[in-house]
């Protein structure tokens, strides 16, 4: 059950992500509330943050449930594998080997941690 609530906690924290970093790079319009700096706001980053905010209180309620030294390890990495594939995907950012083998890594280490409960 953990688990599950745990691949949520990344796919909601990693799909904010993404969305911040569109409407911070993308698509924006700007709103200057003071001379500068300018502010860019649109629907990209404000659901980002929105979405970035939820798995926040998604993670309260994994550290409620289980420990933070199984817990945190777990959601980073998985985090970390879902931001490598969505920037891939969405971003069009590059791998590389020394990405690719690091996922790799990232993998088996979770698989270790996962194997150990």
């Amino acid at each position: 059950m953990i688990i599950a609530i745990i691949l949520l906690y990344a796919f909601i924290s990693t799909t904010g992500l993404i969305l911040m970093k569109l409407g911070l790079t993308r698509y924006y319009f700007k709103i200057s509330i003071i001379p500068h700096p300018e502010f860019h706001l649109n629907y990209f980053f404000l659901s980002g943050v929105f979405l970035y905010s939820i798995s926040f209180l998604i993670w309260l309620y994994i550290l409620q449930r289980t420990t933070i030294d199984f817990a945190y390890p777990i959601s980073i990495g998985v985090t970390q594998l879902f931001i490598f594939s969505a920037s891939t995907i969405i971003l069009h950012q590059k791998l590389n080997a020394m990405i690719i083998t690091g996922s790799l890594f990232i993998t088996l280490g979770i698989t270790f941690m996962l194997l150990s409960k």
